[in-house]
């Protein structure tokens, strides 16, 4: 066994299961937007993309791509996955309110989403910068990349 594999850090549980999560839905999930877009096309050549864009298509290939390169990003042990991870429920939020403010979601099911949003993402963030051992994870990533004093 390498010296680099025996010297990364063990990965907590529920980072394994959100790589696994993540690598899943981005392929699942593009797959049916590509299909989506193809469809449209298919049916209508000339405003086949405009519609994919009118129905959200393109954003869910982006949120699609955003996923992937998480799930890599956590199977790869990069230590800025724990940032990416708040952004991503940041996301999640400002789409909430979004919607919310635009009248696309109304009253309670609007308030309700961001407060589950809200809730969510603390819970989150809470596991993510005090549980103990996801902490210890992510100093062990952070201590691996640091350049050693004296290598070239």
């Amino acid at each position: 066994m390498s010296e680099d594999a025996m010297s990364l850090p063990r990965r907590p549980l529920l980072l394994t299961l959100g790589m696994a999560w993540s690598l899943l839905l981005a392929v699942v999930a593009g797959l049916t937007a590509l299909s989506r877009l193809a469809i449209a096309v298919w049916r209508n050549p000339s405003a086949g993309f405009a519609e994919g864009l009118h129905e959200g298509i393109f954003l869910a290939l982006i949120l699609c791509v955003g996923l992937g390169v998480l799930g890599w990003a956590l199977w790869a042990n990069k230590p800025w996955t724990r940032l990416a991870i708040m952004g991503f429920w940041s996301v999640g939020l400002v789409m909430a309110v979004t919607e919310l403010a635009l009248g696309k979601v109304e009253g309670p099911a609007g308030c309700s989403s961001v407060i589950s949003i809200l809730l969510a993402a603390g819970i989150a963030a809470l596991y993510m910068f005090r549980k103990a051992t996801v902490v210890a994870y992510y100093s062990a990533l952070k201590t691996r990349n640091e350049p050693r004093p004296g290598a070239a």
